[in-house]
């Protein structure tokens, strides 16, 4: 499954450990309610977070028609840029559920605005792998076709926006630096030493790391 694919590159790429597999929390349609939701790819993706006494309970939802694309067009053999939309909504949904049970795995403080912050790293690392791999560089506008050719959603509340706009923001910064300084040279293990750095940071770790 596209997931357990995408589990599986972000896993390696920052050497997590996880025993827990992104199939097993997958749910084919949203539900009600929850004590916490985070999605908002047109409404295609959602992790909806229900905290217990003794457990926290999460499920991840993404599209099944997104899925049904990836699956058929197999961007881990050749991604193509009408894949882009549907892969980044599937490794959002990875990202998020991935980077929760990591911290909560570790007991660590998260908030979502750090969530949705290496989300958009996330995208941006694995797009340029794969383009990197399969054809020897990533395309020279995959920082535009990220960070500047889209739209939010109208039907966001005004404090979901401006932690959208702030993760944007914040990812678009951390990634340009990372485009020029170590994916455009190819400084394949210094970039990958930087990733893994960011990504163990702290929420407020992250926020000194990326303003002046």
């Amino acid at each position: 499954m596209i997931l357990s694919k995408i589990q599986r590159a972000l896993s390696e790429l920052y050497q997590l450990g996880s025993d827990y597999s992104v199939e097993d929390f997958y749910l084919k349609s949203p539900i009600a309610s929850a004590d916490q939701i985070l999605g908002h790819r047109e409404g295609h993706e959602a992790l909806y977070i229900q905290n217990n006494p003794d457990a926290l309970n999460i499920g991840l939802y993404i599209d099944p028609a997104v899925i049904g694309r990836l699956e058929e067009s197999r961007p881990f053999e050749l991604i193509r840029e009408t894949d882009l939309a549907d892969f980044c909504v599937a490794v959002e949904g990875v990202s998020h559920f991935l980077y929760l049970v990591e911290r909560a795995g570790d007991e660590k403080e998260i908030t979502q605005l750090e969530m949705e912050l290496q989300a958009e790293v996330d995208k941006y690392l694995l797009l340029a792998l794969l383009h990197r791999l399969q054809t020897g560089a990533p395309p020279n506008h995959l920082m535009q076709t990220l960070f500047e050719d889209f739209h939010w959603r109208t039907e966001m509340s005004q404090v979901d926006l401006e932690r959208y706009q702030e993760a944007h923001r914040l990812a678009a910064k951390f990634c340009a630096s990372l485009d020029q300084q170590y994916v455009r040279p190819w400084r394949w293990q210094a970039l990958i030493e930087k990733a893994r750095r960011f990504y163990q940071a702290s929420h407020w770790e992250k926020i000194r790391w990326l303003t002046p």
